[in-house]
């Protein structure tokens, strides 16, 4: 073979080593890429859990203030939102009147 025919060789040998390079590093990724999956729809998961109940905590939070605001505008009462006792599900109603 001549010089330019060798050359020819040459370059589509390099050439198609390169894509087959290519091809094998698709595998290789696309393999990651599966045993990823399951953790980046879990994360994706908890992520719109954590933006719906952000967005609930909000809402309600404006509500909470909201009520408070109109409360203590219309009566003497004081409500104090940073007291703790405020949002102590395991009290009783009855017992949260006795302390008042």
């Amino acid at each position: 073979m001549n010089e330019a025919v060798n050359s020819a060789v040459q370059f589509l040998s390099t050439y198609g080593n390169a894509i087959l390079d290519r091809k094998d590093k698709i595998r290789i990724l696309t393999e990651k890429v599966n045993k990823l999956k399951p953790s980046v729809e879990e994360y994706n998961r908890l992520k719109g859990e954590i933006a719906s109940l952000n967005a609930d905590n909000k809402r309600e939070e404006k509500f909470l203030l909201n009520m408070k605001n109109m409360l203590e505008m219309h009566t003497d009462a004081k409500v104090s939102i940073g007291d703790p006792s405020l949002f102590d599900q395991s009290k009783k109603p009855e017992e949260q009147l006795e302390k008042e």
